[in-house]
């Protein structure tokens, strides 16, 4: 326990800033998605980006839906954390990945 106090005391504040902000950035896209959907009468198909031949091969576990919302929320907060850990340039890097990948 003592290792991971360190550990987190060590992360720069713009790593704890970036990840709190992108995880910020990731819920409200989805929140102005849901949003959009609602103004234009599209709510009942807005996120449903399905392929049915290959998504109707694998059936939907609830118990991973909880796992994934999970995993994911971590994802986004700490991989700007884990990353200012490194190099300033690695960091910059990293952010300007992200950023075009969002």
């Amino acid at each position: 326990m003592k290792r991971f106090c360190n550990a987190v005391k060590r992360v720069p504040w713009w790593g704890w800033a970036f990840g709190v902000g992108y995880f910020a950035l990731q819920r409200g896209m989805y929140r102005l998605g849901e949003w959009l959907s609602r103004l234009l009468g599209t709510v009942s198909y807005a996120f449903e980006c399905k392929i049915a031949p290959i998504d109707d091969l694998f059936p939907l576990v609830p118990a991973w839906v909880l796992i994934y919302v999970v995993v994911s929320y971590l994802f986004w907060v700490s991989g700007p954390v884990v990353a200012s850990l490194t190099k300033r340039r690695n960091f910059v890097n990293y952010l300007f990945g992200l950023t075009l990948a969002m």
